[in-house]
């Protein structure tokens, strides 16, 4: 069912391109037709082509922060990730939020040819112009979290007509729905009684013919979908392989921390700052009993809590990109041991193990640390001395 289904959801990581969403999409979704990176990157600038992406193909996605495509590009590119796999369905969430007139109706335009090419595209919309309403194949209306109306786009009006409400000349069919359902339009012939005064809109669909071919309709759908579906409870496994997932992963996450380098410079320079902080205050301990032990010791806690306090930063990782995890994880992209592991090893090295080397070293050197070793060496050697002699 995962390649089956997707949902479209608008937010990507920041300093990704448009094209290496689409190409990780590919890889690591498991579609029948990817079969090697070759044909990915084929289906990949095909699915740029039919966007109308190939302008900014190389563009970062961007944040309120980063400069990058446009609302609209970044909402195709939302929809290009889940055209990568096939789906024969694809559900969106008012994909025209945001946009602006022209851009919303390329936009529908675009979900209307994938509807002509065996499709089903499913999405919610709010007062959309006639030019995007006309696309419409089947209409659902709803108020109150009621259906008021649910069937053909071009047969709303005549229902609606049948109810009293007349439409004036050179209104928008869907602004003219929005009226009725908030109760704006006043009907002719429609009278309210006491049982339908809540949502009367929704009473009067519950009991026409239209609604009633809509339940035996769906009724018939359910029965042969349970029939098809005895037997096929089987799990869906990953078409791609563990380390193959891995790979992609791990090379994307390090390829967006090499864009975004302001956090491992920031964390960097933190570590310096605390390290000749802490070098300074205990900066050449005397090697005189008490005070040598008293000191160090005090030297090894701010070591150990500052190595325990600057990883806790990696939690920061999993919470800024959760969302998109959660919606790659369930479309089918990667295993969760994937994305952990490829977070935790492209993380490891410039933001865990280069800033505690550089800690180390400074302290190293200010804590005067190697004559304290040299002579801790020292006083073992002198210490087995006479069982080394005898």
């Amino acid at each position: 069912m995962r390649l089956c289904l997707d949902t479209v959801h608008d937010q990507d990581a920041a300093h990704v391109t448009g094209k290496r969403f689409h190409i990780l999409a590919g890889v690591c979704a498991g579609c029948s037709l990817v079969e090697s990176l070759f044909i990915t990157n084929i289906l990949v600038e095909e699915d740029i082509q039919d966007l109308g992406l190939t302008d900014c193909a190389n563009t970062k996605i961007g944040t309120e922060f980063i400069r990058g495509v446009s609302g609209g590009e970044r909402k195709r590119c939302s929809i290009g990730m889940e055209l990568i796999t096939s789906p024969s369905l694809l559900f969106l969430d008012e994909p025209t939020t945001g946009l602006d007139s022209n851009t919303a109706n390329s936009l529908i335009k675009l979900l209307h040819d994938m509807s002509r090419r065996g499709k089903t595209v499913i999405f919610s919309i709010h007062q959309p112009r006639y030019s995007i309403f006309k696309q419409f194949d089947h209409l659902t209306l709803m108020h109150k979290g009621e259906v008021v109306y649910a069937g053909a786009a071009d047969h709303a009006l005549e229902y609606f007509s049948d109810l009293g409400y007349q439409i004036e000349s050179f209104n928008n069919p869907a602004d003219f729905f929005m009226d009725v359902t908030n109760g704006e339009a006043k009907s002719t012939i429609m009278s309210i009684s006491a049982d339908d005064s809540q949502n009367p809109l929704a009473s009067r669909y519950r009991q026409s013919s239209l609604c009633q071919r809509v339940l035996e309709e769906l009724g018939r759908l359910n029965l042969s979908s349970a029939e098809r579906g005895k037997g096929q409870d089987e799990p869906v496994d990953y078409a791609t392989s563990f380390l193959y997932q891995l790979r992609v992963v791990c090379g994307r996450t390090v390829r967006n921390s090499l864009r975004n380098p302001q956090t491992s410079y920031a964390q960097l320079a933190l570590t310096i700052t605390f390290a000749l902080l802490v070098g300074l205050i205990y900066y050449q301990m005397p090697l005189s009993l008490p005070e040598a032990i008293q000191n160090r010791s005090g030297a090894f806690f701010f070591l150990i809590i500052n190595m325990v306090f600057a990883n806790l930063s990696a939690v920061e990782l999993f919470i800024n990109e959760r969302v998109i995890f959660i919606h790659e994880n369930s479309s089918g992209y990667y295993r969760t041991s994937v994305y952990f592991l490829s977070k935790i090893f492209a993380d490891l090295i410039p933001n865990r193990v280069i800033p505690i080397i550089v800690f180390s070293c400074i302290t190293y050197f200010m804590m005067v640390w190697q004559e304290w070793a040299w002579l801790s060496s020292s006083r073992q050697v002198f210490r087995h001395l006479p069982w080394l002699t005898s």
